[in-house]
């Protein structure tokens, strides 16, 4: 009776439930718009955040690149006037004389050896010289002169040059195999009748 009395005056009490059903609905729609409005603004300043980062981390790296070659380049530049022997005859103190002759007698060039030093490594030693830049490049045009000795002229190489020559030397070592007369340079390596050099990047 109490509950026709209720829908008589208009009062359905299913009807208002319903009503505020559709309010919290209405409500909850509203919520999820400015979350998703929060979400999308998060995930903007997210995105610019990670192309700011990723345009730090390349000029980062452009900058450790330049400052690598520069290094390599100053390296290379006090290194220009050294020279390695390996193996010859090396005792604890093998002087520059000693070098002056080694090179006389072997790749008849004289040479004015500056300073000396023996460098181990393991169970091998070799000996590091200094010597006029001039001077060096007529010993180095002459060291194809020790060609079937098992002894070895070659240049003082920073350690990402001693990296190039060793993959180049692998390379030569490979085409020798397949009967292709090598010759191998700074960077470069002459296979046959074939010249290709060394690309740094």
């Amino acid at each position: 009776m109490e509950e026709r009395d209720q829908i008589k005056q208009g009062q359905d009490p299913l009807m208002e439930m319903m009503k505020e059903l559709m309010e919290e609905m209405k409500q909850l729609r509203e919520e999820n718009r400015g979350v998703k409005r929060e979400l999308q603004t998060i995930n903007g300043i997210l995105e610019r955040e990670r192309k700011e980062w990723k345009e730090k981390e390349r000029t980062f790296e452009e900058k450790i690149n330049n400052l690598e070659k520069k290094l390599e380049k100053k390296e290379k530049q006090e290194r220009r006037n050294n020279f390695i022997i390996r193996p010859m005859e090396i005792r604890e103190k093998t002087d520059a004389k000693e070098v002056e002759e080694f090179l006389k007698k072997e790749i008849e060039v004289e040479v004015k050896v500056l300073e000396t030093i023996i460098i181990r490594k393991e169970e091998s030693k070799k000996i590091l010289a200094m010597t006029l830049w001039e001077e060096k490049q007529e010993m180095m045009k002459n060291k194809n002169k020790l060609r079937g000795k098992r002894i070895y002229i070659d240049n003082d190489w920073t350690v990402q040059g001693q990296k190039i020559q060793k993959g180049i030397r692998e390379v030569a070592k490979k085409e020798r195999k397949k009967g292709y007369t090598t010759k191998v340079g700074y960077k470069k390596l002459e296979v046959g009748d074939k010249m290709h050099t060394w690309n740094d990047n």
